[in-house]
C-alpha cells in the first residue's frame, strides 16, 4: 500500500461537514473521555514506577484504581443499570 492509498483512506473514515455537530450537544462526553485518558494515563505512569521500585502493593492498587476509575468513566451505564435491578430486587 503506498502513500497515497493510505492517506486516502484516513481521508475517507474523516466525518463529513454535515456529520458534524456545531451545537456542541456532544461537548461533555469528550470532555469526560479526555479527563479519563489523562486519569488513567497519569495512574499507567504510576503504577509503572511502583513496579520499577519493586512496590508490588502499591502497583496492584494502583491497578485496581485504574480498574475502578475506567469502569465509572467508560461504561457509566453499567452501574446505573446495576443499581437499578439491585431497587428492583429489594422493592419486589
Amino acid at each position: 500500500m503506498t502513500v497515497h492509498h493510505t492517506v486516502l483512506t484516513f481521508l475517507q473514515a474523516l466525518p463529513t461537514p454535515a456529520s458534524i455537530d456545531i451545537t456542541g450537544a456532544g461537548i461533555a462526553d469528550t470532555v469526560k473521555t479526555f479527563i479519563g485518558n489523562v486519569f488513567i494515563a497519569i495512574l499507567a505512569i504510576l503504577g509503572a514506577i511502583a513496579l520499577f521500585r519493586r512496590r508490588m502493593v502499591e502497583a496492584l492498587e494502583l491497578a485496581g484504581l485504574a480498574i475502578v476509575a475506567g469502569l465509572f468513566i467508560y461504561a457509566p451505564g453499567l452501574f446505573s443499570g446495576l443499581g437499578t435491578a439491585v431497587e428492583n430486587m429489594f422493592t419486589k
